[in-house]
């Protein structure tokens, strides 16, 4: 499964549930939560999942992936300077 469909059906359930929540609250009946849930999850499939997956599979063919593209780099690299020893530590 391509990195662009996982996040996409990430972000779908995230914002059916956002939306199925606020229209719920808003005091609309069960039938247009889901709707208008439904629609949100659909539109982030089609955008995350289509587009992006079909712009990374073009990007993938002309050899222009870099390794973010595909896993998240972390934000902060540590390096450790020295072991910490309990000795030195002041009770």
């Amino acid at each position: 499964m391509s990195e662009a469909i996982k996040r996409s059906a990430y972000q779908a359930a995230g914002q059916a549930l956002a939306v199925l929540v606020a229209a719920l609250s808003a005091g609309a009946s069960i039938e247009v939560a889901v709707l208008a849930a439904a629609g949100a999850a659909l539109a982030a499939l089609g955008f995350r999942g289509g587009w992006e997956g079909y712009k990374d599979a073009a990007r993938a063919k002309s050899g222009e992936v870099i390794p973010s593209d595909i896993q998240a780099e972390p934000a902060v690299r540590y390096k450790v300077v020295a072991p910490i020893d309990p000795a030195n530590f002041v009770q």
